[in-house]
């Protein structure tokens, strides 16, 4: 698996033509994930942690943020570049492909738009 690149930038056009931005999630990104946990429904974040969370501690912002890029790959949308509206990654927990695990988590307003 080869490291992604940093700089990766895009636009994406929604069904609704509403656009977010995708970029590399990074350590500085701790306060969108943070803030963003308040834009989803408990039943989302239930869908999404499997369990009843409010919040995220600082360890899983550390670890949601502080990612590899080549084991711990993260993608996130924003609608400005102070308002996250999803994450879309990937843990490898091995060199097979097979135990590749995906998680994608959006926010409750950006559900079923196609992002």
């Amino acid at each position: 698996m080869a490291r992604t690149n940093n700089e990766y930038r895009e636009i994406v056009k929604l069904r609704d033509d509403t656009q977010a931005a995708l970029r590399h999630v990074v350590p500085a990104d701790k306060l969108l994930l943070a803030h963003g946990m308040d834009n989803f429904s408990a039943e989302s974040r239930y869908r999404r942690f499997l369990a009843s969370k409010q919040v995220l501690t600082d360890a899983e912002l550390q670890y949601l943020t502080e990612v590899d890029g080549m084991h711990h790959f993260a993608i996130g949308a924003l609608q400005d570049p102070n308002e996250g509206v999803g994450v879309a990654r990937f843990l490898c927990f091995s060199d097979k492909r097979e135990t590749d695990e995906p998680a994608v988590a959006v926010i409750d307003s950006y559900q079923n738009k196609g992002l």
